[in-house]
Parts: C-alpha cells; structure tokens; sequence
C-alpha cells in the first residue's frame, strides 16, 4: 500500500539547475517504494524524491508562473501524475509525465491512471461551490 499525505508535505529532489530543490504539495500519494524510503529517513524530514502523484489546490493569490514552474518541477522530478485544483472555476488540470494532459469540469471523473490505478473519483460533489469559492 502507497500513502497519501497532506497539509502542505514537502519534498526534496535534485534537478538539473537546482540539485536541492524543495517543493510543499497540497496532497500527494506516495508509491509503496517511496513510503520505505520516508520509513527509512527521520521523521518530520521531507520527502526524499517527488511523489508519484502531486496535488495543488490552486488558491486566487496563486500566480500562473508560480504555478507553472511548480508543475515543471514536479515534472521534471519525477512525478508520474499532476493534479491543478482550482475550486474557483471548479475546474481540474490533469498533467501526466508523458507530457499529455485534460482539463477536467464537474461532469467527469478523476482517475489515478497507473498511479492509482481503477480509482476513480466523480469532481460533482467534490468541485461543490462553497462560500469562499464563489
């Protein structure tokens, strides 16, 4: 079994230009692989390596190139699987590694592809406005 983390995880990976980058994720799901190497590191300490899975919940103060560069970097790192939450347009960014991608409204499913995979969530209820969306 993998893990799912929230409230702000953080995660630290080497990239070409910046071999310790850390990133914080909104939610992320680690694969049963990187959940022993977590095991093996302190705790409280960032992950070691990008989670296969990244989730963003994308706030209004959240600029586009901030964004942007975190979803390359997420990317670039490893991830297998990007998701953009913006509960404002009630809308999801789907990114995968192979450099494909959806846009997702409240009328599909999210799927966890070959990450997770046969999950699959319906964004109606999830993406429901809310007071401080609208």
């Amino acid at each position: 079994m993998g893990r799912i983390d929230s409230g702000e995880a953080a995660a630290r990976f080497a990239l070409p230009d910046d071999p310790d980058q850390m990133r914080g994720l909104d939610v992320c799901y680690l694969t049963p692989e990187q959940v022993v190497r977590a095991l093996e590191s302190c705790a409280g300490t960032p992950i070691l390596g990008v989670p296969a899975l990244c989730v963003e919940v994308i706030s209004a103060s959240e600029g586009a190139v901030y964004i942007n560069q975190k979803l390359a970097d997420y990317l670039a790192g490893g991830a297998q699987l990007v998701w953009l939450v913006y509960p404002r347009t009630r809308t999801v960014q789907v990114h995968r590694a192979d450099g494909s991608g959806q846009l997702l409204d409240g009328t599909a499913s999210l799927d966890g592809a070959a990450v997770l995979p046969g999950s699959s969530v319906p964004l109606a209820p999830t993406l429901a406005p809310c007071s401080r969306c609208t």
